[in-house]
């Protein structure tokens, strides 16, 4: 076919143009409701979270963080580690905001402290404990 010639091009009017463009395929008026949807599996492989935190409370937003967790609970599990008994939530336990795939685990400042130095000296030879490069004046 020749080419459009610009000038013999007719465009839409401007109600035409405004209008949003319609479906080539037919929708039925009332679409069948989905068949409740069976428990799914559990996956074969699982995902966790490592939070370690610091200080005598959660931050205020750890309610939402820990509720948003819930949809993730077939692949997720998400381990709080506390270094202070008192950041514990007295709560922890309520389900309505804080999910079975949510665990808490105090371990006192000294456990705390001594897992953070022992994962500083963890590097990409599969954990076999070699020194950062940093530390090697």
């Amino acid at each position: 076919a020749p080419p459009e010639d610009i000038a013999t091009t007719t465009r839409p009017s401007l109600e035409e143009a405004s209008e949003p463009p319609q479906p080539n395929v037919a929708v039925p008026e009332e679409a069948e409701a989905p068949p409740p949807a069976e428990t799914p599996p559990r996956p074969e492989y699982r995902a966790a979270l490592v939070v370690p935190y610091l200080g005598p409370r959660l931050p205020a937003w750890f309610r939402i963080f820990a509720a948003s967790c819930r949809k993730a609970a077939p692949l997720l599990d998400v381990l709080v580690m506390l270094a202070d008994a008192q950041a514990l939530p007295k709560d922890a336990d309520d389900a309505s905001w804080s999910p079975a795939n949510v665990k808490y685990r105090v371990l006192g400042r000294a456990k705390f402290a001594e897992l953070h130095a022992r994962a500083a000296l963890v590097d990409d030879d599969h954990g076999r404990g070699s020194r950062q490069a940093d530390d090697d004046d």
